[in-house]
């Protein structure tokens, strides 16, 4: 996905672009010859590649795969990691159109491709409704195979504390005390929710690859020396 950015920006910072684009090509039909193969070969191979990794998952069971929860696997399996990669093509051609120069452009979008990745890993538990358990003990964060990402106690006015700081060694019922709470609560994915995050994630990173696109077709229309 990170060869979009180096390879639109070799052409311009060498400017053999001049050529194709005097031989009665137009940039932007020059942009898509560009990005056609990558393109193809990230829906190919990443479907085959996403494909193997989710049939294998299914299959083996899980207990002899420790620690590969479906969580923890979530950016192997389904639709997003290749709906991710054409997310990277979008934005390296952004880069490559924006830099110009070929190592320059790598890096620019490594960074972008990474913050994506992190903004995506921060929004994902609540990309839709999580399920929520109240109980006037305090919930465990491990268990069974459901994604437990939040703890915290409902105070008597409803607020919702978020992991309250309660001291080491605070009994838990003390600790809802001091802070004038009546119960835990405990949002969490169960794993019937895989699929939904995972469409989800995906929805987001093709629009992304679709503003990357566009952005990228009106930025090669622009005067280039």
């Amino acid at each position: 996905m990170i060869v979009a950015g180096p390879m639109v920006a070799r052409e311009l910072e060498s400017g053999t672009y001049k050529l194709a684009w005097t031989q009665s090509v137009t940039p932007a039909r020059w942009l898509l010859a560009k990005l056609a193969v990558p393109a193809v070969a990230v829906l190919a191979g990443g479907s085959l590649l996403s494909a193997v990794y989710t049939w294998t998952w299914s299959a083996v069971p899980h207990e002899l795969l420790p620690g590969q929860l479906w969580y923890h696997s979530f950016d192997m399996l389904g639709p997003a990691p290749v709906a991710g990669a054409l997310a990277g093509i979008g934005l390296g051609a952004v880069a490559g159109l924006l830099v110009r120069r070929t190592t320059g452009a790598m890096a620019a979008v490594l960074v972008g491709y990474g913050l994506l990745g992190f903004a995506l890993g921060r929004l994902r538990p609540r990309l839709i409704p999580p399920w929520t358990e109240t109980t006037p003990e305090m919930p465990g964060l491990a268990g069974d195979d459901a994604w437990r990402f939040e703890r915290g106690i409902i105070t008597r006015a409803g607020e919702r504390l978020a992991e309250p700081d309660c001291g080491i060694g605070v009994a838990p019922a003390r600790c809802l005390a001091e802070h004038d709470a009546d119960r835990w609560y405990l949002d969490y994915h169960p794993a019937s929710h895989l699929w939904p995050l995972e469409w989800a994630e995906a929805g987001i990173l093709l629009a992304v690859a679709a503003l990357a696109g566009a952005a990228a077709l009106r930025l090669v229309r622009r005067p280039l020396p």
